[in-house]
Parts: C-alpha cells; sequence; structure tokens
C-alpha cells in the first residue's frame, strides 16, 4: 500500500504548468515535450522575453508580408526574423534574423526601438543573416517594421550597409579576433538551419 500511494503521489511538474504522472507519460511525449521546453527556453533567452503560447506555434495559413516580425520554426532552431520580402509562387519569404543582443551589433546591425517594431524589448535586427524560409514555418505576427525601415533594411544589398541612422548602427567587426565574430558564427549557423527547406524547394 506504501509503495502505491508513493506511486499515485509522484508528479512531475513541468515549465508552464504543465503536470503529469510519471506512469502515464509514454517516453515519445516526454522527449517532445522536453524538446519543447528547451525550445521555449531558448526563445526566452534569445529574447529576454516570455511569449505566450499561441505565438509559439508555426500557422499552416500564414501569408506574411514586407516589415511583419514573426517567429521562424525549423527542428529545435525557434528565432524571431523580420521578413524582407515574399515570393507568392513559391510562398517563401526572405527574412533577417532579429535577436536582444545589442551589444553585439556590427557594421550592419540595426537597433530598433520597441516603439518602431511593436515588440516589447529593444531589439537587433541582423541585415547580413538573411535567407529564405517557407511561409508554413512562420508564426502568427508579433510585430511589424515601418516601411521607411524596411527599405532601409534592404539597401545593404546596394551600398553593404543599411540605410539607417548611425547612431542605430553598431561598429564595424575588427576580424576574427572580434569576439562579435564567434556571436556573427553562431546566428548564422541558426539561419543555415532555418532556411534549409525553403532553399531545397528553391533550387529544384
Amino acid at each position: 500500500m506504501e509503495e502505491l500511494n508513493h506511486r499515485n503521489n509522484r508528479e512531475s511538474k513541468l515549465k508552464g504548468g504543465v503536470v503529469y504522472e510519471d506512469l502515464e507519460v509514454p517516453d515519445w511525449f516526454r522527449e517532445e515535450w522536453q524538446a519543447y521546453l528547451r525550445q521555449l527556453e531558448r526563445i526566452e533567452r534569445l529574447t529576454g522575453f516570455h511569449w505566450p503560447p499561441e505565438h509559439l506555434e508555426p500557422q499552416p495559413n500564414c501569408v506574411p508580408a514586407a516589415g511583419d516580425i514573426r517567429l521562424a520554426f525549423q527542428d529545435e532552431v525557434c528565432r524571431l526574423v523580420v521578413v524582407r520580402n515574399v515570393d507568392s509562387d513559391s510562398h517563401t519569404a526572405s527574412v533577417a534574423l532579429i535577436s536582444n543582443d545589442t551589444y553585439m551589433a556590427g557594421g550592419t546591425d540595426v537597433i530598433m526601438p520597441a516603439e518602431r517594431t511593436g515588440l516589447p524589448f529593444t531589439c537587433l535586427i541582423e541585415s547580413d543573416v538573411v535567407g529564405p524560409v517557407n511561409w508554413d514555418q512562420l508564426s502568427q505576427q508579433v510585430g511589424r517594421l515601418l516601411p521607411d525601415d524596411v527599405q532601409g533594411l534592404l539597401e545593404v544589398e546596394k551600398t553593404g550597409i543599411p540605410a539607417v541612422p548611425h547612431a542605430r548602427r553598431g561598429l564595424p567587426l575588427s576580424g576574427p579576433e572580434d569576439p562579435r565574430w564567434d556571436y556573427k558564427l553562431k546566428e548564422a549557423e541558426d539561419m543555415s538551419v532555418l532556411f534549409q527547406l525553403a532553399l531545397s524547394k528553391l533550387l529544384l
């Protein structure tokens, strides 16, 4: 009887208020739930914000527009991105990564205050870390850039730097010894995961 009571009282309380009994949860569910929690913690660490659950899922019928700020998903990578432009024929969007690590800003990065994005924090838009994603990899809209800011970001393709005030840009990276160098490489790794499906489709 003591063993039975012990088993009945065993519960695992996970972040987010979810409670389940160990003996009733199959291994596949436990693994998926733990992966979800790791993803949630990573999103909150990267953005410094606790996102509502409805924002943490891709939207199958998503139709993004230039300037939209959304979450992009692929495998265990989930990142805030801004939509640069969209292709209605392939149902893909070109996006740039967003972070809250504003102290890591380089010469092609743009620091955006909350009042210009609708986000609850100042963010860093990495105009040099871009790639395509499928529409169905994107969440609902969580913020939006003004049209002038979108055009400013796109100028990096013509001039090598975004057309924004100098006060909202970082200093250029000085080389591999710059501590921001490794940061950029890690950001590029995340983008390479996000764009792999869309890139494969576009190359067919």
